[in-house]
């Protein structure tokens, strides 16, 4: 496959070029592992911990307020993929926004993939009609269904991220979202170029995957493939943290960064705000 094949997902999935993880079994962790929660409202949960099981980590169910304030809490959390929408308003019924906000506060690291991205992007176009609730934290604006509403509109490339430059590997992109702008102290891991799967006549390379302090956002699905390097980043992310410090995944110490919005206003950013009389995707 060369980069920039864009190919329906459907198709690769039923020729068995892209296995998903769903039907393996989560790996079993030693006492020791870093405890990472994944939050499993609905989408692709399993997979993701399928994934993380296998770096080592001792993976758990996010399903409600006590699986995520009980002793002796997570070092870390993944968001899944699945619908924004539904993400926010369970969180809600569930007395679980302020809670994950809290979380993302800490400073401990925290991974969205797909509509999980959605979910903590501080500004969100494209909301349903009404609005909808966010976690956010993340500077970053992005849009819902940018790629299309369609399962059609799913496709797959390569990418190539900032921290293994000499490798490319697979992305899943369904009904994905675009990262339309990033703040000054978000670091972009890996970018795509529209016109290389169709999507522009004019080459230009947009931010795909990007990373703020300890928190990680892919627009794409890394774990409806075997690669392992986005689970991996992170892993880095929450050892480097549980070491004494802040990482960057790199082996580098990295101040925890704020928003652009903090850095003018003075203090954290705040969640991002329903807005009313948008369009529903």
């Amino acid at each position: 496959m060369q980069r920039g094949d864009r190919r329906i997902l459907t198709a690769d999935v039923r020729n068995g070029a892209l296995p998903t993880n769903l039907c393996d079994e989560v790996v079993r962790a030693g006492d020791d592992a870093p405890r990472i929660g994944v939050l499993a409202l609905q989408g692709g949960y399993h997979e993701h911990k399928v994934m993380l099981s296998r770096l080592g980590a001792s993976v758990h169910e996010v399903r409600q307020l006590a699986d995520l304030t009980a002793e002796p809490g997570f070092d870390g959390l993944v968001v899944p993929g699945g619908e924004s929408t539904t993400l926010g308003h369970l969180a809600r019924r569930l007395g679980l926004l302020e809670p994950l906000r809290a979380f993302v506060a800490s400073g401990r690291p925290v991974m969205g993939t797909c509509a999980g991205l959605i979910f903590l992007a501080g500004d969100v176009v494209g909301q349903k009609e009404g609005g909808q609730d966010f976690v956010g934290g993340l500077d970053v604006a992005v849009r819902r269904n940018f790629f299309g509403k369609g399962q059609v509109d799913s496709f797959e490339t390569r990418l190539t991220p900032s921290f293994a430059p000499e490798r490319a590997v697979d992305a899943l992109f369904i009904r994905a979202p675009a990262i339309t702008r990033v703040g000054d102290g978000v670091e972009v891991l890996a970018s795509l170029d529209y016109a290389s799967v169709g999507l522009s006549k004019e080459p230009a390379d947009h931010p795909v995957a990007v990373q703020q302090g300890a928190l990680v956002g892919l627009t794409f699905h890394p774990e409806l493939t075997r690669e392992d390097c986005w689970h991996a980043h992170f892993m880095r992310l929450v050892r480097e943290r549980s070491a004494g410090g802040t990482g960057n995944g790199n082996g580098a110490a990295v101040a925890p960064t704020k928003s652009k919005k903090a850095a003018e206003g003075g203090g954290e950013a705040p969640p991002p705000k329903k807005r009313r009389g948008g369009k529903r995707n």
